[in-house]
Parts: C-alpha cells; sequence; structure tokens
C-alpha cells in the first residue's frame, strides 16, 4: 500500500519495485485485495440476495456486479457458485 500512496494507480512504476510482478498483476492485486474500499466482512442475507438479482440482471459481468456490492470480481464470482437458491445458510 505504501507504493500505491506513492505512486496512485501508475501501476508499471509500481510493478518494477516488485520483484516477480506486472503492472496488470499489480492492478488486479489492488482491485481484488487491497483496496480499502471493498467490504471484506461475512456476506449477509440482503447482500446474497442482492447478488443473485444482479447476476440476473448483468450475467457474468462480475466487475460490474462487484462495483454494485462493494465487493471484489472474484469474490462476487466465488460466493455466486454456491448457488444460494439450493442451499441456504440463514435458516
Amino acid at each position: 500500500m505504501s507504493l500505491y500512496k506513492l505512486y496512485g494507480t501508475k501501476w508499471s512504476v509500481i510493478a518494477r519495485q516488485i520483484p516477480g510482478r506486472t503492472d496488470d498483476a499489480c492492478s488486479k492485486r489492488y482491485r481484488e485485495a487491497l483496496d480499502p474500499a471493498l467490504k471484506k466482512d461475512e456476506w449477509t442475507e440482503a447482500e446474497d440476495a442482492k447478488l443473485l438479482q444482479l447476476y440476473a440482471q448483468l450475467g457474468g459481468k462480475w466487475v460490474q456486479v462487484g462495483q454494485q456490492l462493494q465487493r471484489s470480481s472474484l469474490g462476487c464470482r466465488n460466493r455466486s457458485a454456491w448457488r444460494p437458491s439450493r442451499v441456504s445458510f440463514y435458516s
């Protein structure tokens, strides 16, 4: 995060500071894990319902789904895999 604070979204500059990382890898890591705006707490029943609604509207456009839920696109995709219509964790 210190490199992000120093350089912002200049991913190629950041990648040069981290051995073995590309600018794409640094950007993805920030978007999927390090962005402080992302919600990382447990999923709520309301969020699960919203996830299903957004998936019905947008299909597999996980970046857009994640933006709506303030969660990572990968987290949304992985969460959708358990299909809450078949299994309920809230009963």
